[in-house]
């Protein structure tokens, strides 16, 4: 990414990645800029002028969990929805979502193998929203170590903070973490 950046001068830059990019920010001065998931209602603008008006709707925008690039592999796949991510499939990696979930993924297994374990265990666990507890529960290891590895997972854009010290498994996430857990069950099987 770095050989691709301006030299001295005026140009300016946007880079978009699912990764926090701390090292652009630190090295480099880049200004950060985290955006969240598309309010429900642009969400359905999106579908709509994607797919047309009538194919539209609330619930589709839900299960993509109003994510552009979800939105986007549904509206033109005219996909209706189904369990798992297997509905919106491309074909095409750059658009896959299992192959963009799976870039972040292995880029935090790398680094943090312990929050990557986390990330696989919460697939085990129902409901979009935990706590501290339930992480630390569920990857059989202190609340403190727990705190530490959701922070990582923040940074990876695999959970996100919530209120009342809360965290979100977004549905289409929980449904990556729900297949990472199931290839490690059976490879240690």
């Amino acid at each position: 990414m770095r050989p691709l950046l301006p030299g001295a001068g005026a140009g300016m830059v946007v880079v978009t990645s699912r990764d926090d990019l701390g090292g652009l920010v630190a090295r480099d001065g880049a200004h950060r800029v985290d955006l969240d998931v598309l309010a429900l209602a642009d969400a359905v603008v999106l579908l709509e002028n994607l797919g047309g008006a009538g194919r539209a709707s609330a619930e589709l925008a839900r299960r993509c969990g109003r994510l552009p690039l979800a939105l986007r592999v549904a509206a033109l796949g005219g996909a209706a929805g189904g369990d798992g991510l297997g509905w919106l499939e491309t074909g095409d990696p750059r658009t896959d979502l299992r192959t963009v979930f799976g870039w972040s993924y292995r880029a935090l297994a790398e680094r943090d193998p312990d929050a990557a374990g986390l990330f696989r265990a919460l697939g085990h666990h129902r409901g979009e929203d935990f706590d501290v507890t339930t992480a630390a529960t569920l990857r059989r290891t202190s609340a403190e170590h727990a705190r530490r590895l959701l922070a990582t997972l923040v940074r990876a854009n695999l959970v996100r903070p919530s209120a009342g010290g809360r965290y979100l498994l977004p549905h289409l996430l929980g449904a990556y973490a729900v297949e990472l857990s199931a290839d490690s069950t059976r490879r240690s099987a």
